[in-house]
């Protein structure tokens, strides 16, 4: 399939089953852990690490009704789980237990108004459609 193909849908935030927001601004990282392994001058295999996620949301859009970044800051001081469901391509969800691992908020006087930045991280994503 060519890339002009694929669809990339939003990244949706899950606290206790509902629905609470949209990631914007997202960057998805994800690292294997395996390392090359070198012995004689020569790559001689890779060893079996522990996938690892981190997304980082340059704001979150709230769902009307749910205060998204009292509720995150709770659960990031408290080390719980979040479930994020991420539709990257083609509508195939990755679904994530991440921890939000630090945030930050920076605000304008002038235009009144005030962003966040959120990095959530944990292990390997699990795959629906």
């Amino acid at each position: 399939m060519a890339d002009e193909d694929q669809q990339i849908k939003s990244f949706s935030l899950f606290i206790e089953g509902a629905k609470w927001g949209t990631l914007k601004g997202n960057a998805y990282d994800v690292t294997t852990g395996s390392e090359i392994q070198i012995g004689d001058g020569v790559i001689i295999g890779v060893s079996q690490g522990v996938p690892m996620v981190k997304l980082v949301a340059n704001g979150i859009v709230p769902v009307a009704g749910h205060p998204v970044a009292m509720k995150l800051e709770e659960l990031a001081l408290a080390h719980k789980l979040i479930n994020v469901g991420a539709g990257i391509l083609n509508g195939r969800i990755h679904k994530l237990k991440l921890y939000c691992t630090s945030y930050s908020y920076k605000g304008d006087n002038e235009k009144g108004h005030c962003m966040g930045d959120w990095t959530f991280e944990g292990g390997r994503p699990t795959f629906v459609g």
